[in-house]
């Protein structure tokens, strides 16, 4: 009798056979939507340019899906691994602020990094990435009118929290507060969170919100603080 393989291989390897098979006619679809639009195809009507346009958009929506699933069977696999340099979390927290506060006009954000120098080893442009995932999921859950707060602190003498909360939440989250297991479906994001709870495990970290059924607009992300005694 054969004996069965483990769930979560086989759908490791259906999700890599998928993002396969999909871009060959997506890469097909593409090539033939630049050649309609090649001026030696001959002219369009506005309205068909329009339409084309439109089509070019949904392709690469598409493309970014397929990339994103990519990277999710690779993680899972463990084919890619991070590529990891010494980096304060305050710095890597401060340039999540800023390229939020450069694309979008509300809600606020500020950083809170009064905890100083957090050196950890990280894949910062992936680690960045996945926080910043984290940060527009709770925009999208935040009430009008909020300011958000990025903090960076001490959990524990060997790791560092990034939070990502509104502002009259903080408050809140002292160490009474209960977490949980972050659910990576939330927030309408698609697959940003579940790729950005990936990477952030491949460091080592875990992705957690307060515990209780109201679902609060928090996340923190635990992330191992380097070894000192290791350069």
């Amino acid at each position: 009798m054969l004996a069965a393989m483990p769930e979560r291989d086989e759908a490791g390897r259906l999700l890599t056979v998928a993002v396969h098979e999909l871009r060959t006619p997506l890469n097909v679809a593409v090539g033939y939507l630049k050649m309609l639009l090649d001026p030696r195809a001959g002219p369009l009507t506005e309205r068909q340019a329009q339409l084309a346009a439109r089509a070019g958009e949904s392709l690469d929506t598409m493309a970014r899906l397929l990339s994103d699933l990519g990277a999710i069977a690779r993680l899972d696999a463990g084919e890619s691994l991070v590529t990891r340099r010494r980096h304060d979390l305050a710095a890597l927290a401060a340039s999540v602020v800023e390229a939020f506060a450069a694309t979008r006009q509300a809600p606020r954000v500020t950083l809170d990094a009064r905890a100083g120098s957090c050196l950890a080893d990280l894949d910062v442009e992936r680690l960045a990435r996945a926080c910043r995932a984290c940060l527009d999921a709770v925009a999208r859950e935040a009430s009008e009118g909020d300011t958000l707060v990025v903090s960076v602190t001490r959990f524990d003498p060997s790791t560092a929290a990034v939070t990502l909360a509104p502002s009259h939440l903080v408050s809140a989250l002292g160490e009474g507060a209960r977490w949980e297991p972050a659910d990576e479906w939330r927030g309408g994001l698609g697959l940003e969170l579940p790729l950005a709870r990936r990477v952030i495990e491949c460091h080592g970290g875990r992705v957690l919100s307060p515990a209780g059924p109201d679902h609060r607009p928090v996340f923190r992300v635990l992330l191992p603080l380097a070894d000192a005694s290791r350069p």
